[in-house]
Parts: C-alpha cells; sequence; structure tokens
C-alpha cells in the first residue's frame, strides 16, 4: 500500500467513525455562513476566549472550521450573545446569506489592506452567497467583485516606462505588486468566500477559495494572511486538535494555484503558479494558554506536469541550497515559527512570529545570519469585562522587516532587499497583485494600538498607526537626497447592530504621509471614509 491510498484509507476512517456535525454556525456575523479569516466573528470569539466564556482553543489555523466553531459554543453572559444564533440544518439546510455592500473612498492615495483595492477615489465591493449543509458535507458560494475609481496619482519612479511605471518601486522586476493597477477603473470578481468540505472532528477536507489566516497575528500575519484575498486551494487537516498524549496538534495542508496580476513581471511564459503549504500548532499539556506553531509556504511556475506528489508535499522537505542539488532555485518559499500564551479568564495574551526568507545555503549560514531576510511580529491584547455588561480590548501590534542583516553583502548584493522578493519566481511571495504576508513587512516596519469597545449595540474602535513604507529606491541617485516615506494616521471604525439580522458599518480615517516617493518634505494628507451595509 502506498502512501496515497493510506492517506485515502485514514479520510474514509476518519468519516465512518465520527458522527455528522449538526450545522450551527453564529448567523449574524460576517456573512452569516462560515466565519471569516480575521472576520468581525472570529476576531470576537478570540476576545471571548480571553475573558474565560468560550473554551480555550487554538488560533494559528484559521479560518475555523464547523467543528471548530461549534466547540466554541459560548456563554450567556457577553454583550453580542443575541448573535449567536444557532442554525440547524435538519430543519433548514440551505440559506441564503446576508449580503455585503461596501462604498469606499481615499482622497488623495491607495490605502488600505483588503482583498479589495482601494485606490483614489471611490471604490465599491459587494458580497452575495447561499450556504447548504448536510451532515458532515457544507457547501458555501459567496462570490464577490469590486469597482474601483482608482484615479491617477504620482506613483515612485522604478526606471521603466508604460505600463511598467506602475510596478513596483524598488524591485519592478522581482515581485508582483503593483503601486497602481492600470490607469483607469479597476474591477475584480472572484469566487471569495466559497467552500465545498467535509467537516468533523476528526478531519477537514475539500476545496475552498476562502482567505487563509496561518499564525496568531491579527492584523499582520507573517507568510499567509487574509489581505491579499483567497486562492483556489485543496486543503486536508484535522477537524478539531488531536490529541497526542503530551499535548494536542493542530494541523492543515493546502495545494492550489496563484495567479498574477496584469502588472506582473512575468508578461510572457508560465504566469500562474501552484503553491502548497502547511500549518501545524501543538498545545503541550500542564501548560494552560500556551501555543506554538510553524508555517511554511512554497511556489513554483505552474508549468504541464507541476502537480506531482514531491511538489505537494514540498513543504516536508529540505531548506538548504548548496547550489547543486536544485533546491530553492525554481521556487519561492518563505517560513515561520510562531507562538501564543493566553491567559484566560484572565483577558490577557501576548503572541508572536518569526517569518524568514525559505534560502539558506548550509548550516553554518544559518547559524551566522538566522534573521537573513527575517521579519519579526508582536503583538499583545487586553480585554476587561466591565460591570454594566461592555468588553472593552486594549491591542498593540507591530512587524519589523528592517533587520541589520538583510544587507547581505557577502552573497554579493549591496543594497537591502526587502522580504517576499524572489530572482526565479518573479512574482514572490503574492497572489493577484496583493502581498500574502504582511504589505507593512514588505514596506520596512509598522505597528497599530487600538481600543475596541464591544456593547449589545455593536462595536467602536480608534486605531492609530505607523508604517514605514519605502526607506530606500535602488533606481534613484544617491547624490538626489532620498529621505524614508513614513505614514501615520488614526482612524475611527463604528459597527451597529439593527433588527433583525441587518447591520450598518462606518469608518473614518485620516493619514499623513511623509516624504512621498521618498522625496523630502514631499507630504501628502488622505481622506479615507467608508460605509458598509450588510443583512436585508
Amino acid at each position: 500500500m502506498n502512501i496515497c491510498h493510506a492517506l485515502a484509507g485514514g479520510f474514509l476512517l476518519c468519516l465512518l467513525a465520527h458522527e455528522p456535525l449538526v450545522a450551527q454556525v453564529p448567523v449574524r456575523l460576517d456573512l452569516g455562513g462560515n466565519l471569516e479569516a480575521n472576520g468581525e466573528g472570529e476576531r470576537y470569539l478570540r476576545v471571548l476566549q480571553l475573558l474565560g466564556q468560550v473554551p480555550a482553543h487554538p488560533v494559528g489555523v484559521r479560518p475555523w472550521n464547523r467543528a471548530e466553531v461549534r466547540a466554541l459554543s459560548s456563554k450567556a453572559g457577553h454583550p453580542w450573545k443575541e448573535r449567536f444564533v444557532v442554525h440547524d440544518s435538519a430543519a433548514s439546510p440551505f440559506r441564503v446569506l446576508r449580503p455585503q455592500l461596501r462604498l469606499t473612498g481615499n482622497s488623495a492615495l491607495p490605502e488600505g489592506n483588503d482583498p479589495v483595492w482601494f485606490g483614489r477615489g471611490v471604490t465599491v465591493d459587494a458580497v452575495l452567497g447561499v450556504r447548504a449543509s448536510f451532515g458532515f458535507l457544507d457547501i458555501q458560494l459567496a462570490p464577490g467583485a469590486f469597482w474601483a475609481q482608482n484615479a491617477s496619482f504620482t506613483p515612485a519612479p522604478n526606471s521603466l516606462s508604460g505600463d511598467g511605471a506602475l510596478r513596483d518601486a524598488r524591485y519592478p522586476g522581482n515581485v508582483d505588486a503593483p503601486q497602481r493597477f492600470g490607469t483607469g477603473a479597476y474591477t475584480r470578481v472572484d469566487p471569495g468566500q466559497s467552500r465545498v468540505a467535509i467537516d468533523t472532528r476528526a478531519i477537514s477536507a475539500g476545496i475552498s477559495t476562502a482567505p487563509l489566516a496561518w499564525g496568531p497575528a491579527r492584523d499582520e500575519p507573517v507568510v499567509v494572511g487574509p489581505n491579499g484575498g483567497g486562492f483556489p486551494h485543496a486543503f486536508f487537516g484535522s477537524g478539531t486538535p488531536w490529541p497526542v498524549g503530551v499535548g494536542r496538534v493542530h494541523f492543515k495542508m493546502v495545494a492550489g494555484r496563484l495567479e498574477q496580476s496584469e502588472w506582473s513581471p512575468v508578461q510572457a511564459g508560465y504566469r500562474s503558479r501552484l503553491g502548497v503549504g502547511v500549518v501545524a500548532t501543538f498545545v503541550p499539556r500542564g501548560v494552560p494558554g500556551l501555543e506554538l506553531g510553524a508555517v511554511r509556504f512554497e511556489h513554483r511556475a505552474w508549468k504541464p506536469g507541476v502537480f506531482t506528489f514531491a511538489n505537494a508535499t514540498r513543504p516536508f522537505t529540505g531548506i538548504f541550497n548548496n547550489f547543486t542539488s536544485g533546491i530553492n532555485q525554481d521556487e519561492n518559499g518563505y517560513a515561520s515559527l510562531f507562538f501564543r500564551w493566553a491567559a484566560a479568564p484572565h483577558g490577557f495574551e501576548v503572541y508572536g512570529e518569526y517569518g524568514r526568507e525559505d534560502y539558506t545555503g548550509n548550516t553554518r549560514w544559518l547559524i551566522l545570519k538566522p534573521d537573513d531576510l527575517g521579519n519579526l511580529m508582536l503583538g499583545v491584547q487586553r480585554a476587561l469585562l466591565g460591570a454594566n455588561g461592555r468588553v472593552r480590548v486594549y491591542r498593540a501590534e507591530l512587524v519589523n522587516a528592517e533587520l541589520s542583516s538583510n544587507e547581505r553583502g557577502q552573497r554579493g548584493f549591496t543594497a537591502p532587499i526587502p522580504p517576499y522578493t524572489h530572482g526565479g519566481t518573479l512574482q514572490g511571495h503574492t497572489v493577484n497583485g496583493r502581498f500574502l504576508g504582511s504589505a507593512t513587512a514588505y514596506g520596512g516596519a509598522g505597528w497599530r494600538v487600538a481600543r475596541d469597545t464591544y456593547s449589545g449595540r455593536g462595536r467602536r474602535s480608534v486605531v492609530v498607526e505607523r508604517q514605514l513604507l519605502k526607506d530606500w529606491l535602488p533606481v534613484a541617485v544617491p547624490a538626489e537626497g532620498r529621505t524614508p516615506e513614513v505614514r501615520y494616521g488614526v482612524r475611527g471604525e463604528w459597527l451597529r447592530f439593527l433588527s433583525g439580522q441587518r447591520e450598518v458599518g462606518a469608518a473614518v480615517g485620516v493619514s499623513y504621509t511623509l516624504n512621498h516617493n521618498t522625496k523630502p518634505h514631499q507630504d501628502v494628507a488622505n481622506l479615507q471614509a467608508s460605509l458598509r451595509w450588510r443583512g436585508w
């Protein structure tokens, strides 16, 4: 029996050994179907974990599947208890999801971390969907679309002309991260939060286009996050964490197809990529609230015959490249280690993730420069349950990829190289022109501090942030006196629940970019406003 037959046999045994799940999910948060990675419902459940209102559960593998959500059934004493209404598939297996319509405007510059491209001007996006659950089988179709006015602004120079001038300012030939998606209106339609899956307490497997969030980060996942959107992929993993004697293990494997934007460095040949990844977390026995984990993601050109067992299991093989083995020469990879410690019910958590380019010459080089092309994310969150039933959350998160060893002079490079670029797979660590990891980490560094207030009427948030966007331009002559481009911003957010399954959300933010395009004293202020409607 080969390994494929063994996996298939194990899959069938899991289905036979575990009773089907009743489709119990919060129907008045997110779209009303599966929880979204880093969505409103998931973030709120994470706060409830810290307060001891729901059982402890690892956060490194998201989105949570139906088995996990069922295990996270909440107590009654929290402000959003009316939003946690369960749906029984035995009564009605079909359901229309809550539609969403959002209007966003940027006055001067593109701004926002989201699968939607919020260019300068007005952007409209919408999501519609349906869902059906039959025992352990779950089907959700929730495509999304957006239209962006994408008005003009001055991009940073990159030594190219025509459409090439819209590419990344620093490495236009090594990463698919356009500064602007064309010179006119920009429209995209994609499958969005769609999924066909089998969920049991033992396994979760299927196909999906929903965004992923791997690791403990709330806003700045180092390797795989939802800010770039999802991509078509097959997945297999544990339904709920598996007991292994010394603790519990939770994991997910994916293999899918990554597409590029029209402004990618790859304009001919193989434009799509095979993306394969694995994430695993370990919750040690006897250490309440501790979670340890690792992520690895690899992609290579989508050529005939690329979808092989060896390529699909690439995350489990070597990391060293001696320039003769072929490892890491025609592929791009990124990996990370992470931790989270949640002190429930005391309302506190601290977490971190360290990622680096999956490119190591040999063991000695790894020891000498473990932070080569690396980035660090740290976060903390404190939740307080007030006597009036409101929940206040104070949180902070920072990410930094500006490490001294990025200079990489011993390898023949004389300028800093940001994470996520690549010299072989020229789209870099991206999907559809957006970063799979943290866009802030590619720019250099940033932090975000915020306060959230949850009540029975909804949520209010105040966010203050800083981003180091660019601190050098390789194409610029040093005598020009380039200086770092830095953005400060403050934003207010409001979510108000209405009757039934309706809600309205709004956000208003002001940012100030110093040294725009790294030109001294060329500062730009931007006003961003957003209005969202969900439900009917």
